[in-house]
């Protein structure tokens, strides 16, 4: 191939990002439609003391590991040291793979500043090239922390020249090369949601009182005041907490909520309340319930006007060692007046810790009639990419008089859903077809 482009590239300029390492990362991952919240989303930023807040540093760092930040975008990393660049970078973008390199700036004539004069690293997002012109599609801004990021063209012979005196001025670098591919298998979802509760415990754990240094180095603004504009700023730390202390005769439960703390008028909360259940099924009933407000942030007192207890709605899960549902039960849901229904789901897992089968159990309870009963099964296959290739339902009991819904995926050779055929086993000739057309990043078009 003597050219070839990866489209879809999004620059980040928003504002400056850490590093133009960074920057690169957000531009590599909108090629896969990640958003750059993701990545921004994963940086921890702590303000340090120093000399007793008479100054301050900070330090920066990612949150989760790369595994899981793979797991979590849908986009695998793959970082390695090249020994010809040029022919790594053709290679990866006919793989439909941005790739990131490490540059000097001593060696990039559009760096001025630095350009035969200072050794500095640097890294470039490379997502094309020319051979007849012998240049790269690059992702490149024009001078350290500026965040006018955008897309220039770059001669092979440059960005070689400037990739090996990264390697050989930087050696502490264990890597000069990083590769973007899809993950091959996506993650289920539940998995996914526990990944991003990692990265929202460590913002809830976070101590946002340090951030205040700045404002502790105005020297003429008072302790009082300073104290003010730490309750202003602090809201991520503040508490504004509605709380039931359920107390029974050898132990207490406690349970949390929150309320709007900017609205120092009268308000409506609730505070979900789970009572245990004896062997029989019976709700356990506490010795008494105490209610809390906490209204420390505030300025003021807040009082409970009138408060109600009220049946509500639940739902409960079985988690395995891998953070999968095995069992999901519902409470009984009124529909009617004389009308309740209650479903329980149970879920198999495969080795790979893929779903391979759903069976619901659907209850249906009239009064002066017989308790109802109706299970629904779906099972699921895989190729050998682990994608989902085809999905079986049916009604146990039914499959005879209703037969079974199939539904089938077909993909490219990406791993990009290209078809979806859907039928009934009792008529395999009335197909429904869904066809899409997919870019080379995996954006349908």
């Amino acid at each position: 191939m003597q050219k070839k482009k990866l489209r879809g590239i999004t620059p980040f300029n928003d504002c400056w990002f850490r590093t133009c390492y960074y920057h690169q990362i957000i531009a590599a991952l909108s090629y896969f439609g990640v958003p750059a919240e993701q990545v921004i989303l994963n940086s921890e930023f702590k303000v340090l003391s120093a000399n007793g807040w008479n100054d301050f540093a900070y330090e920066e760092k990612n949150i989760i590991s790369d595994d899981d930040f793979a797991e979590w975008t849908g986009v695998k990393l793959h970082r390695h040291n090249a020994e010809y660049v040029i022919d790594a970078a053709i290679k990866g973008i006919d793989a439909n793979r941005p790739i990131i390199v490490g540059q000097d700036n001593f060696c990039l004539p559009q760096r001025k500043a630095m350009y035969r004069k200072q050794h500095c690293a640097h890294f470039i997002l490379v997502y094309g090239y020319n051979r007849k012109e012998r240049t790269f599609t690059v992702c490149e801004h024009e001078y350290i922390n500026s965040y006018d990021f955008c897309e220039k063209t770059m001669p092979f012979e440059v960005l070689e020249e400037a990739y090996n005196g990264f390697r050989n001025e930087f050696k502490d670098f264990k890597w000069s090369v990083m590769e973007f591919g899809k993950l091959d298998s996506p993650l289920p979802f539940l998995q996914k949601a526990r990944i991003s509760e990692k990265i929202f415990e460590t913002y809830r754990a976070r101590d946002y009182s340090s951030y205040m240094a700045p404002y502790r180095l105005m020297e003429k603004i008072s302790s009082e005041n300073a104290e003010d504009a730490w309750k202003t700023y602090n809201v991520f730390a503040a508490k504004f907490e509605i709380r039931a202390n359920v107390i029974y005769t050898s132990t207490t439960k406690q349970f949390i909520a929150s309320y709007d703390y900017s609205n120092k008028n009268k308000q409506y909360a609730a505070l979900p309340v789970t009572l245990p259940k004896d062997s029989d099924g019976n709700a356990v009933l506490p010795v008494r319930i105490e209610l809390y407000v906490d209204y420390s942030s505030n300025n003021g007192s807040a009082v409970f006007d009138t408060f109600t207890f009220q049946e509500a709605g639940w739902s409960y899960s079985l988690l395995d060692q891998y953070e999968n549902p095995t069992l999901t039960e519902s409470n009984w849901d009124k529909i009617s007046e004389t009308k309740r229904v209650k479903t329980e789901t149970e879920y198999s897992y495969d080795d790979n810790q893929k779903l391979i089968k759903e069976r619901t159990i659907k209850q249906i309870a009239t009064i002066g009639d017989s308790l109802e009963k109706k299970c629904s099964v779906t099972e699921y296959s895989y190729n050998p990419q682990g994608l989902l290739s085809r999905a079986e339902s049916f009604v146990e009991g039914e499959e005879t008089e209703k037969g079974i819904d199939i539904t089938e995926h077909f993909y490219d050779a990406n791993g990009n859903k290209i078809k979806e055929i859907s039928y009934n086993s009792l008529d395999s000739t009335t197909k429904f077809y869904t066809e899409t057309e997919v870019s080379q990043n995996g954006v349908v078009t």
